[in-house]
């Protein structure tokens, strides 16, 4: 299963309320008291994502290479 990691906890919410489930939280070593939201990649949470990122940020990320897969 592939997934994403989300270090916006603004973005994860809104993913979440989207219907895209977190499977797992972790703590962000960078931040004292962050936390990283693990999502499944998924073709519904690509096209969240993306759509999110345009609206919230004006971003278009449907074609970025940068995006961390673990």
């Amino acid at each position: 299963m592939k997934t994403k990691l989300i270090f916006n906890t603004f973005l994860s919410k809104h993913l979440l309320k989207r219907g895209n489930p977190i499977i797992d939280l972790l703590k962000d070593h960078k931040r004292r008291d962050g936390v990283v939201c693990v999502f499944e990649e998924t073709k519904k949470f690509e096209n969240d994502f993306a759509e999110l990122n345009k609206e919230l940020y004006g971003r278009d990320v449907r074609n970025l290479k940068r995006m961390r897969k673990y």
